[in-house]
């Protein structure tokens, strides 16, 4: 069938590590995330290829994520708390075991624990990375990467604050994986006018945005968002499908809110005393979760009773799903073969941790629905796939946009969160007196205040903000990483000792080591003007 899907996992975490605590509750953001995504979307990966089923699925893997993984104290925190994890199951099956429903459950989720902690351990070595780069090399993954630290870059006023996420993170890419990046995920597909250049000239070959970032092209593209175009700066752009995203990502119709699956917000983190749950809360004594779930989604009002979960039948909608959404593809195709009279490609983009943590069945579910579309005849390819085939592009640019609320920087630039806009690009231009200063001859001091700036730069701080949820640590982050980095600015300005704050700094946060400085030139050259934050 000519047309196909390109299915999009976008992999992101920010960067938490707290060696000051033994145990802090932002680290199992990630260790939860391991769990429940990354090494159940190994396992998935895995078996296709062993099955030689042909298909290409394209992810993108962050900077900071990837730093995460290959981090030896999060490593060894991530093991122990698998073992927490397991430990818990087996408390969970002393205390349910006069009830045969819920020991039965509980049993489903030690036994799920028990292969993680193998899988971690064991079968891919604590080294995710190495495991991605493996199916990488088999041709089943095409990995891409994104900002440094996922900075928002149309709210990065300064060209060498774009060019310093741009280039940190291609460059990081290639330490790691051992070969260039040929694909750029826009942190939340955050576009605006010249950031093709950038990437361009750093040789990505293509990038992605949301569905009205080509609808809103001028020209008009003539295939919409179903062809990539290509800017004048020679990058090719790829367009979210909005039916595809719909039937996944819709809080009301899509699949994850199906009545049979997993609910996520109930677990005895939250229903059970300190003491039932012993050491695998985290931190000690507070309530959260603890990935133990007993319930199934049923109704979505507040007050509707939530059934016993069924794994079985949860497993049988998720393949439902997979096949629905694969005979919707190709219906889709069809119809758009018939107006377009060339091969559509529908692009299929999503967060990767969606499936296994939010949606604990989507693991399931992209395994056969990768299946389905291959046995259609549909089939599954990346944009350097497509790219390949030198297709004839239209030269259009795109609209600025994102996928945040509203299209547009509504969710990282508004009333709460104005300030960290003008205080980061306020620490941008002074970046430029520290690169271009020949009498500041400690670099490894004025890497350092690099790296704060990067890490402050982050979207994930005020998205916090603006959503409500944990935004007093993200606020507390970016004023951490902006003070940091006041105090190296002030210390390398005044000639005072700056050896041992770095050196603090660096064993707090041990990211980007090999940074290169010559990518924040022109950090003075702004890209936009200044306006005030948009109302809530």
């Amino acid at each position: 069938m000519a047309g196909t899907v390109v299915l999009v996992l976008h992999a992101h975490l920010p960067y938490v590590r707290h060696p000051e605590h033994e145990r802090s509750l932002e680290e199992t953001w990630l260790f939860e995330a391991v769990a429940d995504c990354y090494l159940p979307l190994l396992d998935v990966l895995g078996r296709l290829v062993d099955d030689g089923v042909p298909f290409r699925v394209t992810l993108s893997l962050s900077p900071t994520l990837v730093a995460m993984w290959n981090d030896e104290l999060l490593r060894e925190r991530c093991a122990r708390y698998l073992d927490a994890r397991c430990e818990l199951g087996e408390r969970e099956l002393r205390r349910t075991a006069g009830d045969a429903r819920l020991s039965e459950l509980a049993r489903f989720h030690v036994e799920r624990y028990e292969r993680c902690r193998s899988w971690y351990e064991q079968r891919f070595g604590r080294d995710l990375a190495g495991a991605f780069s493996r199916l990488a090399e088999v041709g089943a993954l095409e990995l891409v990467t994104t900002a440094a630290t996922h900075a928002f870059l149309p709210l990065l006023r300064h060209q060498g604050a774009v060019r310093a996420q741009i280039a940190v993170g291609l460059d990081q890419h290639r330490l790691v994986f051992g070969r260039e990046a040929l694909g750029f995920w826009l942190p939340e597909c955050g576009y605006f006018s010249g950031v093709d250049e950038l990437l361009a000239e750093r040789g990505v070959r293509y990038t992605f945005v949301d569905t009205h970032g080509l609808t809103g092209a001028r020209p008009a593209p003539r295939f919409g968002c179903y062809a990539p175009i290509l800017t004048e700066a020679g990058l090719a752009v790829f367009a979210r499908d909005p039916e595809a995203s719909h039937q996944v990502w819709s809080a009301e119709l899509g699949y994850p809110g199906d009545a049979s699956y997993r609910e996520f917000h109930r677990d005895i983190g939250f229903e059970l005393d300190a003491e039932a749950i012993g050491p695998a809360l985290r931190p000690a004594g507070r309530a959260g979760f603890t990935g133990f779930k007993y319930y199934r989604v049923t109704g979505h009002e507040p007050n509707d009773p939530k059934a016993f979960y069924e794994p079985a039948e949860g497993q049988a909608r998720a393949l439902e799903h997979a096949r629905h959404f694969a005979q919707s593809r190709v219906a889709q195709v069809h119809v758009l073969q018939g107006a377009m009279r060339c091969a559509p490609v529908v692009v299929a983009p999503y967060d990767a941790e969606l499936f296994g943590h939010w949606w604990f069945e989507g693991p399931q579910f992209l395994e056969a629905a990768i299946r389905e579309l291959v046995a259609s005849g549909l089939g599954l390819r990346t944009p350097s796939d497509i790219l390949r085939g030198e297709p004839l592009m239209q030269v259009c640019a795109p609209a600025e946009s994102s996928w945040g609320r509203g299209g547009d920087d509504r969710t990282w630039r508004n009333s709460k969160t104005g300030w960290i806009v003008d205080a980061v690009n306020g620490a941008t231009a002074q970046m430029m007196d520290l690169v271009s200063a020949p009498a500041f001859r400690d670099r490894a001091a004025v890497r350092q205040a690099a790296r704060e700036l990067l890490l402050a730069q982050a979207s994930d701080w005020p998205f916090m903000i603006t959503n409500g949820s944990f935004g007093a640590y993200g606020e507390q982050r970016v004023r951490e990483h902006l003070t940091a980095f006041e105090q190296l600015v002030e210390r390398l300005r005044g000639r005072s000792p700056v050896g041992e704050l770095v050196r603090e700094r660096w064993r707090r946060a041990p990211v980007f080591e090999k940074l290169d400085l010559g990518s924040f030139a022109d950090t003075a050259k702004e890209l936009g003007t200044s306006e005030p934050p948009a109302g809530d």
